[in-house]
């Protein structure tokens, strides 16, 4: 059986959606020159128990996650799924620093489609130096939270 997950970008105040659903295992959301990859989260839950979001900043050939610029995720969860870290950095991030990886649990608290948000901000540049940009980026990952 395969699971779709539905992502919303946000970008710059530019709301977008992806024209085709994407299958579990290959979950992204793009923009210009970087992916929000929410691969490996957990989309379907069994109330009363636990899953995972994970957020992973995918920066497109020629471009790099900034190592000394701000690096935060937030994960918002809602009163139906309880996130156990909501605000990660730098020291929290797994991966490679031009890569980050950031992961919460959450608890399924009440039988519902939900959906955590999660919000990224990062500096993107150009792997030649040339260009540097501050992200605010937001995408949220759907969740079935089953009896």
């Amino acid at each position: 059986m395969k699971t779709v997950l539905t992502l919303v970008l946000i970008s710059s105040g530019v709301s977008a959606t992806p024209t085709s659903s994407a299958i579990a295992g290959d979950v992204s959301a793009s923009v210009e020159h970087f992916w929000l990859d929410t691969s490996g989260s957990t989309q379907q839950v069994k109330l009363g128990t636990k899953g995972q979001v994970r957020l992973q900043i995918r920066p497109k050939k020629g471009y790099k996650v900034n190592d000394k610029g701000p690096l935060a995720v937030v994960f918002v969860g809602t009163p139906n799924i309880i996130v156990d870290r909501t605000k990660m950095g730098r020291a929290d991030a797994e991966g490679t620093s031009d890569r980050p990886v950031f992961s919460s649990n959450f608890l399924a608290r009440k039988t519902s489609q939900d959906q955590v948000r999660v919000q990224a901000t990062f500096v993107l540049c150009d792997t030649k130096g040339t260009f540097c940009e501050l992200k605010k980026e937001s995408v949220a990952i759907q969740v079935a939270i089953q009896p």
